[in-house]
């Protein structure tokens, strides 16, 4: 009996197979048909009809890439490039640090290099994890315990260099395992009062030569993100300042009296003849009858007035001078219009400055050359960068 159950799960598991083989073949041919009637369609269209088909839990790659894309659009119609990196964290050995002379080029890297891996030679080096991004370069000791593997020291090392400060990084030619990049310790030339030098070699080792080669693309990165943000905010603070500059300062009440030029007064309503003069209201004390209430067995009394502040006559300016009063500097009215310009130029000002001097190379490009355009001229720049996987 079990010999012919199993022959009967056999055959019904055969025909099942059969029939799903059938419908599978008329499916396809169903879709060949259907695609010999329609019209030809471009790429959009097909790309629609095949988001539409989806089921709304699935989220196609190049539809969340479009989200991306959006997510990023500025008001302005600015648009970025793309979206912004995630830097990788890369653990390495520190070398040290030297001062140099040469702020550009690989010239200036090798010479310091060869010196600090002759002075660390056979010494133990601490392991530190690298990050570069968009603000500079951060290094920070790990901590030498197994059970708290890749987790920053609390007394280690901890260097934080703007990447408006470093001039140049690269993967050293005659030792590719070294890293090494240069900053400047001050925002200008002049020395330190501390004996500081002006530029500081920093060096790292590396486990792989690839590792070197990617901390010098990831630099790069950051440099070309960091370029267009400065480009991009050079032509919202261009454009702000074209929309103030535009705009009257508002006239005084007696300027608009007087018919000031600064003052655009609105057309008269009697033809070509002039208004008729406003007339001035004299106040004087003794026209102004004098107002009060009567309380019982003690005279007089100040009157209130509607939200029940009783007027002092020291501090209650009369209604004309108060008028008349120019906005001074400390206006909060005159710092709100003027704000909106210095605080952005004060907070990134300095910095888009140092920045722009440390990349002085790129300025001629800024309207000619997009961000792909500069990538590729300063990876062929490397040519360790040149021959790699990922340039």
């Amino acid at each position: 009996m079990s010999f012919f159950r199993k022959k009967k799960e056999v055959d019904f598991l055969e025909q099942e197979k059969a029939i799903d083989k059938e419908i599978a073949v008329e499916r396809n041919l169903a879709e060949k048909a259907k695609a010999e009637e329609e019209p030809a369609l471009n790429k959009g269209e097909v790309r629609v009809r095949e988001i539409e088909t989806q089921p709304k839990h699935v989220v196609s790659d190049e539809t969340s890439r479009e989200r991306n894309r959006l997510k990023y659009k500025d008001t302005t119609g600015l648009v970025t490039s793309q979206e912004k990196n995630s830097y990788p964290t890369f653990n390495v050995f520190y070398l040290g640090r030297i001062p140099t002379s040469v702020e550009y080029g690989m010239e200036a890297v090798e010479s310091p290099v060869d010196q600090l891996c002759r002075l660390r030679d056979k010494q133990k080096l601490p392991k530190v994890a690298v990050t570069f991004d968009t603000e500079g370069l951060t290094i920070k000791e790990l901590s030498s315990s197994l059970f708290s593997k890749n987790k920053s020291k609390k007394d280690g090392i901890d260097i934080y260099l703007p990447l408006h400060h470093i001039t140049y990084g690269v993967a050293s030619e005659a030792h590719p395992l070294v890293f090494a990049c240069i900053s400047r310790m001050a925002e200008d030339d002049t020395p330190h009062d501390d004996g500081m030098p002006v530029l500081m070699l920093y060096a790292f080792l590396c486990d792989k030569v690839d590792t070197a080669q990617q901390i010098t693309y990831w630099q790069l990165q950051a440099y070309i993100e960091a370029y267009e943000e400065l480009k991009r905010k050079k032509i919202l603070r261009n454009r702000r300042k074209q929309a103030l500059g535009s705009r009257k300062p508002a006239a005084s009440m007696a300027q608009r009296k007087a018919g000031s030029a600064g003052y655009d007064q609105p057309l008269p309503l009697y033809g070509n003849e002039p208004p008729p003069p406003l007339e001035e209201e004299e106040e004087n004390g003794n026209d102004i009858p004098k107002k009060g209430y009567k309380v019982k067995n003690k005279g007089y009394s100040k009157p209130k007035s509607d939200n029940g502040y009783i007027p002092d006559s020291d501090i209650n300016m009369d209604k004309e001078q108060k008028a008349s009063s120019p906005l001074g500097p400390s206006s909060p009215t005159e710092k709100s219009r003027s704000g909106s310009i210095t605080s952005e130029d004060s907070q990134g000002g300095s910095r888009d400055v140092a920045f722009e001097r440390r990349i002085s190379e790129m300025n001629d490009l800024m309207v000619e050359m997009d961000a792909e355009k500069l990538k590729k001229l300063m990876i062929s720049n490397h040519a360790s960068l040149a021959r790699s996987k990922f340039a």
